[in-house]
């Protein structure tokens, strides 16, 4: 009886396995979506947004085009006061709202940017969170209470290493062409 064939063949299955584990793409990725209003959708994309930034324990990077909620604003600063280090990027026409929270948040060891589109012109829309450079928040999701109220929004927490990295260059890249 020849066995040859047989052990040829199980190597053969065994080191195609081995090759495809080795050069496989690994991707996992978490994501979570909400939606409001809270009132219609029963869920509430401020809390968790405010659960996150309580979370955090490193970093945290904003660029949010309206922000004007003081609960989101009360866990940054409470963020800052655990030594989470932070940089907020706002829309430099939206920060001028009587209702913005730019002053609040406006402290030593807090820096924040005033953006506006390129060459002056357009507006600096993101909505986007960083937290400890391993989830990025996005979606149409504006830090304010209309937004969690009234508004049909969304937003995206998304824990995917490529995905993360991408929104961190960009905010990198505003971070350095800030006004």
């Amino acid at each position: 009886m020849n066995r040859k064939p047989c052990w040829w063949l199980l190597l053969t299955i065994v080191c195609s396995l081995v090759l495809l584990s080795l050069t496989a793409q690994v991707y996992s990725s978490d994501i979570t979506v909400l939606f409001s209003p809270t009132s219609v959708t029963g869920e509430s994309i401020r809390d968790e947004t405010i659960r996150r930034i309580g979370s955090t324990t490193k970093t945290l990077d904003i660029a949010i085009y309206t922000f004007t909620e003081p609960s989101l604003a009360q866990a940054i600063l409470e963020a800052k006061e655990r030594g989470v280090s932070i940089r907020i990027i706002l829309d430099a026409g939206q920060s001028r709202q009587k209702t913005s929270q730019v002053g609040t948040l406006t402290m030593p060891g807090l820096p924040i940017k005033l953006l506006t589109g390129i060459k002056g012109n357009g507006i600096m829309h993101h909505k986007i969170a960083i937290y400890d450079t391993q989830v990025v928040q996005t979606g149409s999701f504006n830090w304010t209470n209309n937004a969690s109220c009234c508004s049909w929004e969304n937003a995206l927490f998304i824990a995917d290493p490529d995905v993360v990295k991408r929104y961190q260059a960009a905010f990198e890249q505003m971070w350095g062409g800030g006004q």
